[in-house]
């Protein structure tokens, strides 16, 4: 009696032959994820550094004498159910860099201010939605403008900066102390306001953070900005509420354009150049 085991994979293929892709010096480690060992391949790590790796535990599910039409029920419903990715997802399991790094960075570090501020819920968190916010914004201020948010666009930034991403730092620098600015305005009751709604958010950060760092294809004015002008800037803000909550024919052809657009929530970039303009104007205007 043949007494030897042999054991099947159902269902982490992928992962298991990347490890030990790894294992036999198939492709390198980044720099971005360690810069210690950054270029080295397995081989060339030290030896405590190999064993912590090999030592590592993987989560394993058993399944001990089990016929295979049972194994083939097991990996149809394990496939049946799954969720299919949405084009954030795809791009999280595609790269790997500096961008991304930077973009989940950033996702993560306001992850309590998108869920306070009822921008984002934790059940579209949990699908990356935070991420992709993020991305969307800084599209914007790496690329000087805005455009399509389809998946192929964003693939293209994603490559782009990859490998190589100068002035990132600063970039990150940037965002941050726009969004803490943008925060402070209405430091309670943000989920209370219209500014907690996806396209007045997104309008009028990318418009805050042109006042300090234009944004050129915009060709618009800047006026720089901090803490002492939060008062202005809350003025302003107020302002732009009371026009959005009014009826339609109520408002001057430019406020009823812009209310128009938010009602219709379009990501096309035309639509989202007009409000972001409207709210350039209005700031610039403000703080006169």
């Amino acid at each position: 009696i043949d007494m030897s085991a042999c054991r099947e994979i159902i269902d982490g293929q992928q992962r298991l032959k990347t490890i030990f892709d790894f294992l036999n010096d198939g492709f390198r480690i980044s720099k971005v994820h360690n810069k210690e060992y950054g270029g080295y391949c397995y081989s060339e790590l030290p030896d405590e550094v190999k064993r912590d790796f090999l030592k590592y535990p993987i989560s394993a599910i058993l399944l001990i004498d089990v016929d295979d039409n049972t194994v083939f029920d097991i990996f149809a419903r394990l496939n049946t159910y799954s969720v299919k990715l949405n084009n954030q997802e795809l791009l999280n399991s595609q790269f790997f860099g500096i961008y991304k790094q930077l973009v989940y960075r950033l996702a993560q570090e306001y992850r309590t201010f998108w869920t306070d501020a009822g921008i984002l819920s934790e059940k579209s968190i949990s699908r990356m939605d935070d991420a992709k916010l993020v991305s969307e914004l800084l599209s914007v201020i790496v690329e000087g403008s805005i455009t399509s948010n389809n998946f192929e666009q964003s693939k293209k930034i994603y490559a782009k900066y990859d490998d190589d991403f100068p002035g990132a730092e600063l970039i990150e620098k940037r965002f941050m102390n726009t969004l803490d600015l943008f925060a402070k305005v209405y430091p309670t009751n943000f989920a209370d306001t219209a500014f907690s709604k996806m396209p007045l958010f997104y309008s009028t950060f990318i418009a805050l953070y042109h006042l300090n760092n234009p944004i050129e294809s915009f060709h618009k004015e800047t006026h720089p900005i901090d803490e002492s002008a939060i008062p202005k800037i809350r003025t302003v803000f107020d302002e732009i509420s009371l026009i959005v909550g009014k009826s339609i024919d109520e408002l001057d052809r430019n406020d009823a354009d812009f209310v128009l657009t938010l009602k219709k929530n379009t990501t096309t970039p035309d639509v989202r150049i007009r409000r972001c303009s409207y709210v350039i104007d209005k700031l610039l205007l403000g703080l006169a």
